[in-house]
């Protein structure tokens, strides 16, 4: 799959199997993604370069090289990259293959 341009930076589906998917995420400097969460797919994130956070529910978590984040189904989540370089990460959707889709979310909408 191509470079899909999101305002946050981009991703690009890296690979699909049966039952999982890998993508790279690419987020912009002073970024975030919106928050939100998945139905039928569970995701971990792997830092593979720069530096980034992940809110996963009410916890912000830093990301590193060592040690992905495993985002549970139904679990609200949001990365962020406060810094002045790009955060790459390799992000793996696990699920049933018909329903690993990108329509497989729901976005926190803000109450002002």
């Amino acid at each position: 799959m191509n470079e899909v341009k999101r305002p946050w930076g981009h991703y690009k589906v890296l690979y699909s199997g049966e039952g999982f998917k890998v993508k790279e995420l690419v987020i912009n400097p002073h970024s975030s993604l919106s928050m939100q969460r998945h139905q039928y797919r569970s995701e971990s994130w792997n830092l593979v370069s720069g530096n980034a956070h992940v809110i996963v529910d009410n916890d912000m978590l830093k990301l590193s090289t060592e040690k992905s984040v495993f985002i549970p189904v139904n679990t609200w989540h949001k990365g962020i990259n406060e810094t002045d370089n790009p955060a790459h990460i390799i992000e793996i959707w696990r699920g049933k293959s018909v329903l690993l889709t990108e329509e497989d979310i729901e976005r926190k909408r803000l109450v002002m």
